[in-house]
């Protein structure tokens, strides 16, 4: 077909060729570069007035672009982002999606744009805004008392969501190994360049948490009888230590809880509580509801109103674990546990409690730098067999697909003669949409 002289040179030049030939279509044929770039640039607008927090690949680029203004995600011509050969949907946070679908894609129509169209996305609580048959933007449901507490940082008129809070997906995705693995290479390029602009601070001094009194009886029980032996996955503070002690012993904190996630547990919290309250007095518990996307429903036991265990809902997620052969208990993985100290810091900071939004932080600063030392110190790589080992497939729980679980459920509502999915086309007019969220605050359960 070529001479090895002229492979060289396609080689070298083929994204020239290919982003000249999508500039060549995108001029003639419809929707045209123009088209795109002013239905971004509308969007962009009604994001901006709004204030809506925006995340994913847009926020990055401009987080990116903040501190390094040659560097970046995507690709732009005119200020507006491509991923080529597609043009690169801007996502963003709102307590108010349906409300957005009605005001964003009237707005289009009444600008005379063609065939708009608001559609539910894979996940129930996202939706995806298409005009002319091109995806512009995604944007999901979060609760108020999150979104009005969330940590942002602004960029030329835009409210972008922190990186260490877009880390939660990252992470999410590095934990995933069932359904989430096809797509590691975004997430792990991306915020290895994010963390190069934004990186996590390394603790030099040691994290002081101040011993319970009165209660290692407790705490000896629940680790005997609710963990040891137990089909239950420990994270919290017993499974910091367990990894800081590998490392850096002078590290380790004290224990006042244990947070355990449980793969049966409606199951598991009745049984829990009803020995624990045979074996001792002055045991209650708190109930909470699912914190977003993150943290599972939950339920807190005390001990004479001091908290001695926390045990999690595993939240429709297969999740990875290392077995100790030597304390017979199944720890998360590294990766997992991490995750968790991040949705802990997350969840005490929306909800102002500065004591443990600094200790959480002091928390990850010490852990992520653990396993990096780790590492150096043992000449080894992330791939070899360590305690710190990432990308592991041992997991408990069954997990559930959201894409076929959506499909199923589409397929369900129209044996039941509705809608396969929300959709929504305007005409100009204001309507008024209803929809019930599930309750996914965190916040306290009311008997």
């Amino acid at each position: 077909m070529f001479r090895d002289e002229d492979i060289e040179h396609i080689t070298k030049n083929i994204d020239t060729i290919k982003n000249n030939a999508i500039l060549k279509f995108k001029d003639s044929y419809d929707p045209t570069i123009h088209e795109n770039i002013e239905v971004y640039k509308i969007i962009q607008n009604y994001i901006k007035e709004k204030k809506r927090i925006i995340y994913g690949g847009f926020a990055q680029h401009l987080l990116i672009k903040h501190k390094n203004k040659t560097d970046g995600v995507y690709t732009e011509i005119n200020d507006v982002c491509f991923n080529y050969p597609e043009i690169a949907d801007m996502e963003f946070y709102s307590h108010e999606p349906l409300n957005d679908i009605v005001d964003l894609t009237n707005l289009l129509y009444n600008l005379k744009f063609k065939y708009i169209e608001a559609r539910q996305a894979i996940h129930p609580r996202s939706y995806k805004i298409y005009v002319n048959t091109v995806n512009y933007c995604d944007f999901t449901y979060m609760p108020k008392n999150i979104y009005d507490n969330m940590s942002i940082i602004n960029i030329d008129g835009f409210i972008c969501c922190h990186p260490y809070f877009m880390l939660l997906d990252a992470y999410k995705i590095l934990n995933d190994p069932l359904t989430s693995y096809w797509r590691l290479e975004k997430p792990i390029d991306r915020f290895q360049k994010i963390l190069k602009y934004y990186p996590i601070s390394k603790l030099e001094k040691k994290i002081l948490i101040d011993a319970t009194p009165n209660i290692n009886n407790v705490l000896k029980y629940i680790r005997k009888h609710f963990i040891y032996k137990k089909n239950v996955i420990v994270i919290g503070l017993y499974a910091y230590n367990y990894y800081i002690k590998k490392i850096h012993k002078k590290d380790m904190v004290n224990i006042n809880n244990y947070d355990i996630i449980s793969i049966k547990f409606d199951k598991d919290y009745r049984k829990i509580y009803k020995k624990l309250k045979n074996k001792f007095k002055n045991i209650r518990i708190v109930e909470y509801y699912p914190f977003y996307e993150y943290i599972g429903k939950s339920i807190e036991y005390y001990y004479n109103n001091i908290l001695v265990l926390r045990i999690i809902d595993k939240y429709d997620r297969c999740t990875v674990y290392n077995y100790s052969e030597k304390k017979k208990t199944f720890f998360g993985t590294n990766n997992l546990v991490f995750m968790h100290l991040l949705f802990r810091y997350y969840y005490y900071f929306i909800n102002k409690n500065k004591y443990f939004t600094d200790l959480y932080l002091e928390l990850i600063q010490k852990f992520y730098y653990s396993k990096i030392d780790y590492l150096n110190k043992k000449n080894i790589t992330v791939l070899d067999k360590s305690p710190f080992q990432d990308f592991t497939l041992k997991c408990l729980g069954k997990h559930i697909d959201l894409l076929r679980k959506s499909f199923i459920d589409g397929k369900q509502k129209l044996q039941n003669k509705k809608a396969f999915k929300f959709k929504f086309s305007p005409n100009g007019e204001k309507k008024n949409i209803s929809w019930h969220y599930p309750d996914i605050t965190g916040n306290i359960k009311n008997k």
